[in-house]
């Protein structure tokens, strides 16, 4: 936050006719606003950058799992085409029926 939002033109110019002991203590209270306020930003742009971080992490595990996944399925349906080539092809052919199906009464 910067020490424009915390000055108040209006207050700093009331506080000029006040005794000098006030006049300071009025100085310290704003500046340790001001500081407190920065203190406030610095400490949530280091809570958003953890927490930035920890979700990458988390990302990228989760991305990790999901191609081993993928991999793992892919591998098995190369499997089961290459020991089960004409059910795979009736499965395929039946597979696109019900979608071409599908598709042409959505149109109607």
């Amino acid at each position: 936050m910067s020490d424009s939002l915390v000055t108040n033109n209006a207050e700093d110019q009331q506080m000029m006719g006040q005794p000098q002991d006030l006049r300071h203590k009025y100085d310290v209270a704003k500046h340790a606003v001001a500081d407190l306020a920065t203190e406030a930003s610095q400490a949530a742009k280091d809570r958003l950058t953890d927490i930035t971080g920890h979700a990458s992490e988390w990302m990228r595990d989760k991305s990790g799992q999901l191609k081993e996944k993928t991999d793992l399925a892919r591998s098995a349906t190369m499997t089961y085409v290459r020991r089960n080539p004409y059910k795979s092809m009736a499965l395929a052919a039946g597979a696109g029926l019900l979608i071409g199906f599908m598709l042409h009464r959505r149109r109607d």
